[in-house]
C-alpha cells in the first residue's frame, strides 16, 4: 500500500485504502487480496475524495450530505465490492489467482 501513489502530494490516504482493501479480503477470502486491486480501490478512494472536497457552497443540504468525507471509507468499500462482485471484477482477480498457482514451480526439500 505504502508503494501506491508515492508522490508527495498524493490525495490518496494510504490508511483507508489499507482498511478498505482489508475488510475486502476478510469478507471474500476464497480471492482474498490480489496485486492491482489497489489500482480499482484507489482510484475509486481518490474520485470520492475530490467529489467531497469539490462540493460547491450553495448545494441543497439533502444533497451536499451524500458528499461527506466523514463516509469516504466507506463508501469506497461499498464501491470496490460492487466493481469486484456485481460486476465480476472478482471472478477475473480469481482466474488471475488459480493460473498462478498452477504455474508456480514446486520447491524441492530434500
Amino acid at each position: 500500500i505504502k508503494r501506491t501513489y508515492v508522490s508527495a502530494d498524493s490525495e490518496v490516504p494510504h490508511h483507508t485504502l489499507f482498511m478498505v482493501l482489508a475488510m475486502w479480503r476478510w469478507q471474500n477470502p476464497l480471492v482474498g487480496y490480489q496485486q492491482g486491486m489497489h489500482e480499482i480501490a484507489g482510484n475509486i478512494l481518490l474520485m470520492l475524495k475530490r467529489a467531497c472536497e469539490g462540493v460547491p457552497k450553495n448545494t441543497p443540504p439533502e444533497v451536499a450530505q451524500c458528499a461527506n468525507l466523514a463516509y469516504v471509507e466507506a463508501d469506497t468499500y461499498m464501491l470496490f465490492d460492487a466493481f469486484m462482485n456485481e460486476l465480476g471484477l472478482a471472478e477475473l482477480f480469481a482466474a488471475s489467482s488459480v493460473a498462478n498457482q498452477k504455474n508456480a514451480t514446486p520447491t524441492s526439500r530434500g
